[in-house]
């Protein structure tokens, strides 16, 4: 996992956050990732439905979703555009729903990484969260990754369920979010060198 690290933020120290800092609390990291994901995914839609009229919501999001959106807004006096509405596993079902948009960008991520264990000598078995660290670039580990996630977020947003700052639980979450929120900064930085 700390080849992970290495690869998609090479000046970023080997802590055991993994890519978070020591002193960051979870909490602060997941919303960094909520952030960057949510930004990620709709930059995507736009580019595959187009921003004119509500196409991008209504071909990239799942109706089930564009529902639970409509009734939140409709509580809510500020009355947000309704993307501002989803959850985080909101998010997934959305990636879900429209992998193929995704696949490229994770998929270049994954080369970028197998190259780079290449280089570094290390073997593409390399192991994360219990699976071979190239297989967090696919579909169904990433999914699952974001589920992993929601239920960490969970757990931070309630202080009473939070785990002791001290436990190997508080770790392992501070861990897990650093290393999604470097997945998705390194498919960001990816994804604006596309070419044409």
């Amino acid at each position: 996992a700390r080849a992970l690290q290495s690869v998609l933020h090479p000046t970023v120290d080997s802590s055991p956050a993994r890519g978070a800092k020591e002193s960051e609390v979870p909490g602060v990291v997941l919303d960094r990732f909520e952030i960057k994901l949510h930004r990620y995914i709709r930059q995507r839609l736009e580019q595959r439905f187009g921003t004119e009229g509500e196409a991008c919501w209504v071909e990239g999001v799942p109706v089930e979703t564009r529902q639970d959106c409509a009734k939140m807004r409709e509580a809510d006096p500020a009355r947000d555009e309704p993307y501002h509405y989803t959850y985080l596993i909101d998010l997934k079902k959305i990636m879900a729903k429209n992998w193929g948009i995704f696949e490229e960008d994770f998929a270049r991520l994954r080369n970028v990484f197998s190259n780079s264990l290449a280089k570094s000598g290390l073997a593409p078995t390399e192991q994360c969260e219990g699976k071979p660290v190239l297989d967090l670039f696919k579909k169904n580990q990433f999914l699952e990754l974001l589920d992993r996630i929601n239920d960490v977020r969970n757990r931070h947003a309630h202080p009473v369920r939070a785990p002791d700052p001290d436990s190997d639980e508080y770790s392992n979450d501070l861990r897990l979010a650093g290393m999604l929120e470097n997945i998705i900064d390194g498919v960001v930085a990816l994804s604006r060198h596309e070419g044409p």
